[in-house]
């Protein structure tokens, strides 16, 4: 990373894609923004595997009836029982990855652990917090809830979030320049990059998979996949 001190913010998944950790991994503050609306069936909730018969969902059930609109912070989990399919799932899926059993132990505590958690971006959390940890990732995690940012305006809040934790540099996804307005952050002596996305490992045609499959299969070397690759805008 550079002297400049960079932040991402983004929503939290569950069990997210390599890409997801890359763009973590080359901040020096990764903020989790969960004051989003929660999109049901989305990977906020939902991410999935490579099996021998295909591709599959690990979906967490979430309580959405009467609840549209809700922040993604506010989502409640349906039941305790599906922690333990999926880690039954994963188990039969990647048990015969070459470095499975590196990570197995303490993936399957996590899996036991979250059953008893009730609102799904805390389990989102302790996924992401274990997996970077894994990964051995340096970047301090935080909630915008702990920041207390008073804007209501999308891209003065991110805009907020930099100015409070010192950052010069605001790094996101391709898909953010759908709504961000860089003159915004210009404005504020922010340069904003986006990050150039790999395929970490993957088959041209392959489609994305929860980081915990390309663990499984990398082991050590998983993190060398992380590129940190970032355009600026001008």
């Amino acid at each position: 990373m550079s002297s400049e001190v960079s932040v991402a913010v983004l929503q939290s998944h569950y069990l997210p894609w390599l890409g997801y950790f890359d763009l973590l991994g080359a901040c020096d503050y990764f903020v989790i923004y969960d004051h989003a609306d929660f999109t049901k069936n989305s990977f906020q909730n939902r991410n999935r595997l490579r099996g021998a018969n295909g591709y599959f969902w690990l979906t967490v059930p979430a309580k959405t009836s009467s609840r549209f609109g809700q922040d993604l912070q506010c989502v409640q989990i349906a039941n305790d029982r599906w922690s333990r399919r999926h880690w039954s799932a994963i188990r039969q899926t990647l048990v015969g990855a070459s470095h499975f059993q590196a990570f197995e132990s303490e993936w399957e505590e996590a899996f036991m652990r979250v059953s008893q958690v009730s609102f799904l971006s805390s389990v989102s959390e302790v996924f992401l917090r274990l997996i970077s940890k894994q990964l051995s990732l340096k970047t301090t995690i935080l909630r915008d809830s702990d920041l207390a940012i008073q804007s209501t305006d999308r891209n003065l809040k991110l805009v907020e979030i930099c100015e409070k934790l010192g950052a010069h540099t605001y790094r996101t996804g391709q898909s953010a320049l759908n709504y961000l307005d860089s003159k915004v952050f210009s404005d504020r002596g922010i340069q904003v990059q986006t990050i150039t996305y790999s395929n970490y490992g993957c088959l041209a045609n392959d489609l994305p998979v929860s980081a915990i499959q390309t663990m499984a299969e990398f082991g050590p070397r998983t993190t060398s996949l992380l590129k940190g690759s970032f355009e600026s805008l001008i």
